[in-house]
């Protein structure tokens, strides 16, 4: 500790964040099933109090100390009680499954699937009624399946009649708080035709959306609108997946993210204009703060706009009242506003990165500058203090905040996308600034050519940037220097106690900070390496489904092979996300287990997504089948032949209803719904290592020894109810 100074400074609000972000975990972890760790963090808060009161029983802070631990125990106790109350409560109501006139008013929109013509869109509905009543679910949202192409938007009030569906707790195998975060309970699948509008109802923001999105389209079309409107509003369905996929692999599809840096810019316009107008600061405060969440709802309210928009009120309010601008206490006065609201936002990735990125930066930036200036100098042989407003200092700071949020990224972007950029850190510093030039660009005209209707004439140079920027990170092919690793929780941890240390938010002295960083440091990133390589030759078991078909995929290092199980619709979207999400692209053999499956629809789909080379089927009689389609061999094999296909072992058993893999010295299962007696097909003493199925006829109790996935709810095992669950098999 550095003498004369506090082992940490006093931030009330910072404490009062750290305090109900600790008492959301509990909350979570105790509706997990898992007292245990819920425990052991009450456990941690109280004696992180009891330490804090003996160490400033002597300093001048322990009046405000003891004030502000009852504030702490509330916030923390709160944090902990809603979290539980609103999953207890989402899990334990329960919608009788039937058929219902169903009516809501569109909130929300998502477009799930899209290939020519045709789209597969979620309208999720609030304010709804079922059989024109409103019950137990009137807190709740409904979402609806649609295939097709639907004209509704945001804020209709639409009719449909179907069935409705429960939502778990549960989603791609693993206990999830997304259908409880959106407030989404039940759910049902129909037609754009079933759909009927009752009325229209489009609020204030979702008008200034349309009208900036109407705008748009007059000047910009294609890929040129979709990174507009994505850079604008946060709404990248326009884009096509390679376009956006360049820009995440070059680490900057930030931009389609509406938080600081777009809040900051509008900030810096309304800055500008009421200073040019020289518009009194207690009258342009309220405004600009008026603007920023106005901006906010348009672009849907969501985590990372609503921090920006209430730090960047925070750093005005402080500028207009001459206050000094704490960015510290600025991000918790955010972070408790969100979770005081939204508890459950805690465990959303957009809230995670957001927070963490943003509060990285804060405590980073300055220790990175320094040290980049340092080995500036160093290799220029300058020895004289750098200037703080020097060119070297700029160029500092800018790999520094660069550098910062990629390091806060690191752990998060591996657990929720699977890879890194490195390539990111040089990026961002030539992007960000055309990037901000570009959005102050677009965002004046096109108010200006909605107001006048000359958007066309006004878009049409900043659509030539747009199409050069698209142009630009498609030759870069960033993809190439992307890094995956496996991620191991603890190592998270040390990583990220590393970067406090570093960031001097606990005041060490430097010697003692250099040997903590470096020691922590190493460790992640040894440990990381050593995990990886762990997992390297295990086989990866991928299960998905969802209302229509279902599966598995086995990956080792080398090969990876889909087993379908069932194809009543091959529309699926989780396999969708299962290869976008996981990076599987070397699917070249697709083992057929579902004996009525339409495989010329399947080949169809599925080349949309994998260079599909080979396919295998068990039918009775495939005497009248084609050997080819489309490119695809069609192989058709009979009961227990066995298949030789890259690193796996495959055969069909149970007359074309299961498909047993062997691999890695392990054998694996995947099955359908059986018929009578042909569990006893099945090896049941314990040899399979990994066993999926789509839907059981029996009690598989007597396998209790393996990993079960069930793709529907029963027993005791894992359940995948419209996702997909990833395993690692040692």
């Amino acid at each position: 500790m550095i003498k004369g100074e506090r082992f940490i400074n006093f931030r009330p609000l910072l404490f009062t964040a750290l305090s109900l972000i600790l008492g959301c975990a509990i909350g979570y972890f105790f509706i997990l099933g898992n007292s245990i760790l819920a425990g052991v963090l009450v456990g941690v808060f109280l004696a992180v109090i009891i330490i804090a009161i003996f160490l400033l029983k002597k300093s001048t802070y322990v009046k405000k100390v003891l004030f502000l631990i009852p504030f702490l125990c509330l916030f923390a106790l709160y944090g902990g009680v809603s979290t539980y109350v609103t999953l207890y409560r989402f899990d334990s109501i329960y919608i009788p499954e039937m058929e219902y006139e169903i009516e809501g008013k569109i909130v929300q929109i998502d477009t799930t699937y899209k290939q020519d013509d045709y789209n597969k869109t979620t309208y999720i509905l609030d304010d709804i009624t079922l059989n024109g009543e409103a019950g137990a679910y009137s807190n709740y949202k409904l979402a609806i399946y649609v295939d097709g192409t639907p004209a509704f938007e945001v804020g209709d009030r639409i009719y449909s009649k179907g069935e409705v569906n429960n939502q778990s707790l549960f989603y791609n195998s693993d206990f999830n708080v997304y259908y409880a975060k959106e407030g989404v309970k039940i759910k049902n699948y129909s037609t754009a035709e079933e759909l009927l509008l009752v009325k229209d109802g489009k609020n204030i923001f979702y008008r200034a959306r349309l009208f900036i999105e109407n705008s748009l389209s007059v000047g910009l079309s294609g890929d040129t609108f979709g990174v507009a409107r994505g850079m604008l509003l946060g709404n990248t369905d326009d884009l096509s997946l390679d376009t956006l996929e360049s820009f995440r692999y070059a680490g900057v599809a930030h931009i389609f993210a509406v938080s600081g840096l777009h809040i900051g810019f509008l900030s810096g316009v309304l800055t500008f204009i009421f200073n040019k107008l020289k518009v009194k600061k207690y009258i342009s405060l309220p405004i600009t703060v008026l603007c920023l969440f106005f901006y906010a709802g348009i672009c849907g309210f969501t985590v990372s706009s609503l921090r920006a928009a209430i730090m960047f009120s925070f750093m005005a309010s402080a500028g207009v009242f001459n206050a000094k601008y704490d960015a510290l206490s600025s991000i918790s006065f955010a972070s408790i506003v969100i979770l005081t609201l939204f508890p459950l936002e805690l465990f959303s990735a957009g809230f995670l990165l957001s927070f963490t990125v943003t509060l990285f930066i804060i405590l980073l930036t300055r220790p990175i500058t320094n040290f980049y200036n340092k080995c500036i100098s160093f290799v220029i042989k300058k020895k004289t203090p750098v200037e703080y407003n020097s060119i070297q200092n700029k160029v500092s700071s800018a790999f520094a905040v660069s550098t910062a949020s990629f390091l806060a990224g690191v752990p998060l972007c591996l657990i929720f996308f699977n890879y890194i950029s490195p390539l990111s850190i040089l990026v961002n510093i030539i992007f960000i600034p055309v990037a901000s030039v570009v959005f102050v660009a677009l965002l004046v005209l096109t108010v200006l050519g909605g107001i006048f209707n000359v958007s066309y004439y006004l878009l049409y140079p900043v659509g030539w940037v747009l199409y050069f920027m698209n142009y630009l990170f498609w030759q870069v092919d960033a993809g190439r220097f992307l890094i995956s690793a496996d991620v191991f929780l603890p190592l998270v941890v040390t990583f990220y106690a590393s970067l406090i240390i570093m960031a001097g938010l606990i005041n060490l002295n430097k010697k003692l900070v250099t040997i903590l960083t470096s020691s922590l440091f190493i460790l992640s990133m040894v440990g990381t390496i050593i995990f990886t390589y762990m997992t390297y030759d295990a086989v990866k078991v991928y299960a998905f489904t969802d209302s229509g078909a279902s599966g598995t995929i086995y990956v080792t290092k080398d090969s990876e092979v889909l087993v379908v199980s069932e194809a009543k619709s091959v529309r699926t979207g989780s396999l969708k996300r299962l290869l976008s999400n996981e990076k599987i692209d070397n699917v070249g053999t697709v083992i057929v287990s579902d004996k009525d499956a339409d495989l010329y629809e399947l080949i169809d789909y599925m080349q949309n997504y994998f260079e599909l080379k080979t396919l295998y089927h068990n039918v009775d009689d495939y005497s009248n089948v084609v050997s080819f389609y489309n490119g695809v061999k069609i192989k058709h094999c009979t009961t227990s032949e066995v298949l030789t296909v890259d690193d796996f072992t495959i055969k069909y058993v149970t007359a074309g209803y299961g498909v047993e893999v062997f691999a890695n010295n392990d054998y694996f299962l995947t099955f359908s719904e059986l018929p009578e007696g042909a569990l006893t097909y099945f090896k049941l003493d314990g040899d399979y290592k990994y066993i999926a199925s789509v839907n059981y006829a029996y009690d598989l109790s007597s396998l209790y020894k393996m990993d079960v996935v069930s793709f529907s709810l029963g027993h005791n095992y894992n359940t995948v109810q419209n996702g997909y669950v990833k395993d690692v098999i040692y």
